[in-house]
């Protein structure tokens, strides 16, 4: 089970690291983009695992494309 990160850990976090003031609903925001990201690099390790590697794909794109 997954649980979201509270807005105001989010911001405690970033905060310091940001020249301007940052609102609840960028907290929210900035939260959604970091899940999206560990989902893609949890994608690619799992494609790697399985012998998926980047070149097989796009080589899997450019044969798809020759039929």
């Amino acid at each position: 089970m997954r649980t979201r990160a509270n807005t105001g850990d989010v911001l405690a976090f970033w905060q310091p690291r940001s020249t301007r003031r940052l609102r609840d609903c960028e907290a929210r925001q900035i939260t959604s983009n970091m899940d999206g990201f560990i989902h893609v690099l949890l994608d690619w390790e799992k494609k790697e695992r399985s012998g998926i590697t980047p070149d097989k794909i796009v080589d899997s794109d450019a044969n798809d494309k020759e039929e």
